[in-house]
């Protein structure tokens, strides 16, 4: 006599629920139907024109293994117009200058874009009007590469 396959029939039944349970969780979660919130949203900033005057530059101690020394470029922003958010301190501040992939210059970008004291860019200062992403960023389009 041939017994019934318990074991069988019982991870058959739990594969089964546990397989609709994902599905039913996974459709509970999908985006657009209302049961769950983004946290933060998309980011928007309020752009505000001025001009970067750069304060000092010195060579730092972290280093760019073949392609040369790195540097340490400090600017202060006067903003054209008056920033409205409280919470954006220009005055009396530096600021660290970086390229294009948020790293101290190397040499060539110094030598490049003709990087010295007394030097004025112009760019912006953006302050974040929504979202949870940086506060304040500067943008300066004369150090941006041509691509």
């Amino acid at each position: 006599m041939k017994q019934f396959p318990y074991k069988t029939v019982l991870l058959s039944a739990c594969a089964f629920f546990g397989i609709f349970i994902f599905l039913a969780c996974g459709w509970a979660a999908a985006p657009g139907n209302g049961n769950i919130n983004k946290l933060g949203g998309a980011c928007s900033y309020k752009t505000y024109p001025g001009q970067a005057t750069i304060v000092s530059l010195s060579e730092t101690t972290e280093t760019n293994g073949s392609q040369g020394r790195r540097f340490d470029v400090q600017f202060s922003f006067i903003p054209s117009e008056t920033v409205e958010e409280r919470f954006v301190k220009l005055d009396d501040r530096t600021f660290s200058l970086y390229d294009e992939f948020f790293r101290h210059p190397d040499e060539t970008f110094v030598k490049t874009h003709d990087l010295r004291v007394g030097k004025v860019l112009p760019g912006s200062v953006l302050v974040i009007k929504k979202g949870t992403c940086t506060p304040v960023l500067f943008d300066f389009p004369a150090l941006k590469s041509k691509k």
